[in-house]
């Protein structure tokens, strides 16, 4: 199995669990499509995947910010929060654009939440509330390790 089929089953898995048969599954396919785009990388491949489960439910509404979260601060499926107009037009323009930023987003709170000592789950809670905390159960259920990813590609390994 490719990684773009592992990322495009793990996004169909995810959205029903958190939407049960409300997700849309085209929104589904276009973040597998745009996260297989800006990384290869299987903690971030799962981490953003967790993120639009938690933060979107893959819903079009929120990927198009006809729905905005954090009292319409937060934009886009992985409800990132703008830092100019042009950063806000990117996040709703379209799934692909809006998951450079979130990347960014994540790299960036790992970035500066390693440098405190944190590791682990620890480490996306700059992105999940502003700054970095060893426990925070929103970063927790976000965070990937990418074991699952890479089960999804050894499975099909064994299978031949």
């Amino acid at each position: 199995m490719d990684i773009k089929t592992a990322i495009t089953i793990m996004a169909i898995k995810l959205a029903k669990e958190i939407s049960g048969d409300h997700y849309d599954e085209s929104v589904a396919l276009e973040v597998a499509d745009a996260v297989n785009e800006v990384t290869s990388d299987p903690s971030e491949i799962e981490t953003l995947l967790k993120i639009a489960k938690w933060e979107s439910g893959y819903r079009r509404n929120v990927a198009n910010c006809k729905a905005k979260g954090d009292n319409g601060n937060a934009l886009g499926i992985w409800q990132v929060h703008p830092r100019s107009k042009e950063e806000a037009t990117a996040l709703c323009s379209s799934i692909a654009e809006s998951a450079k930023i979130a990347l960014f987003r994540v790299r960036e709170s790992k970035s500066a939440c390693l440098k405190k000592g944190m590791k682990g789950a620890a480490l996306l809670s700059g992105y999940t509330i502003g700054h970095c905390v060893k426990v925070d159960k929103h970063s927790i259920m976000r965070w990937g390790d990418g074991k699952t990813i890479i089960k999804l590609l050894k499975e099909d390994e064994l299978a031949i």
